[in-house]
């Protein structure tokens, strides 16, 4: 739930990692409800320079951000504000915290210059499946949009048992910080698959 409700909330760094300090349970007398309190501790990476107000993107999962254990479809739609070179990103925390995997890599209509982002192409489709050796009923997974101006390589490793490809989270947040904070966008989305 921590992961939820703030992972996307960082618009201009990244948190590179974090620890919990202290859990308090409370209860709000006035509603009668009770609530959990998290104190964090992060370090916070810093981009260098002033984002590009005119430069943004804005997406959403279709047809809603909660699925059924793979009955249903996968879409993601929306625009960048300017022409740009797409790059998308699936993080699994439950799985792997450590790794993304390059989603876009397998479609290649992303390497031209794009301002409507639609994911995955025409006659192309994504079944979320939701893991069998977790126990809970749900589970929140996050897309990764990244925009940039100029064309961008990411150096995603193809993993030989899974054949899909990856980066280390923390060197992709490193290859976006030493560029100039205008010259990027991104968005990060969250899904929930219940069993």
């Amino acid at each position: 739930m921590f992961f939820e409700d703030t992972i996307d909330q960082i618009g201009e760094g990244f948190i590179q990692n974090f620890t919990f300090k202290e859990f308090r349970n409370k209860k709000d007398e006035k509603l009668g409800n009770e609530y959990c309190e998290v104190e964090v501790t992060a370090n916070i990476l810093k981009s260098k320079g002033k984002a590009d107000a005119n430069f943004n993107i804005n997406t959403r999962i279709e047809p809603r951000n909660i699925f059924i254990d793979g009955s249903e479809k996968f879409s993601i739609q929306g625009i960048v504000t300017k022409p740009s070179f797409v790059q998308i990103f699936v993080w699994y925390p439950y799985e792997d915290s450590k790794n993304y995997e390059c989603a876009s890599s397998y479609f290649p209509n992303f390497e031209d210059s794009v301002e409507r982002i639609i994911f995955p192409p025409k006659g192309q489709k994504v079944s979320l499946r939701f893991p069998k050796f977790l126990k809970q009923e749900t589970v929140a997974e996050y897309v990764l949009i990244i925009a940039t101006k100029d064309k961008l390589k990411i150096p995603c490793l193809k993993d030989k048992k899974t054949r899909s490809r990856t980066i280390e989270r923390e060197k992709l947040l490193n290859i976006l910080n030493k560029l100039e904070r205008n010259k990027w966008a991104k968005q990060m989305l969250v899904y929930k698959i219940m069993k």
